[in-house]
């Protein structure tokens, strides 16, 4: 929560979720309320749900050539973001330990803050 408000309060950013949840309207507003609870009602401009497990290439082509940041932890969605010249980070967890592909690999949000507010370094 630290460095995405961070983000938000000192460097302007705006957040757009896109999440593969549900389509269920409780579910979508829990998630709303639960965003807004833990970081102000600010910082996520919008949310956006899809059905569970799906691929999110509809989802991200309004961002398409955008150069637009764009966390991930699904390997294949990170991939196609980066296709769509967006510039991705792929939040590390077990599950994507062995990925190759051109995106930043981030093991928190630390490193996340420090590839988009120092990116030579």
């Amino acid at each position: 929560m630290y460095y995405v408000k961070k983000l938000h309060e000192e460097h302007g950013f705006m957040f757009h979720a896109i999440t593969s949840l549900s389509l269920n309207r409780h579910a979508v507003r829990l998630r709303e309320q639960n965003l807004a609870k833990l970081f102000g009602n600010t910082v996520f401009e919008k949310v956006i749900c899809l059905d569970t497990g799906v691929d999110k290439d509809d989802a991200l082509e309004p961002y398409r050539d955008s150069g637009c940041w764009w966390v991930e932890d699904k390997m294949k969605n990170v991939d196609t973001g980066e296709k769509m010249g967006l510039r991705g980070i792929l939040m590390e967890h077990g599950h994507n330990m062995d990925y190759e592909g051109p995106a930043l690999v981030a093991k928190n949000w630390k490193d996340i803050y420090n590839y988009i507010t120092n990116p030579s370094s």
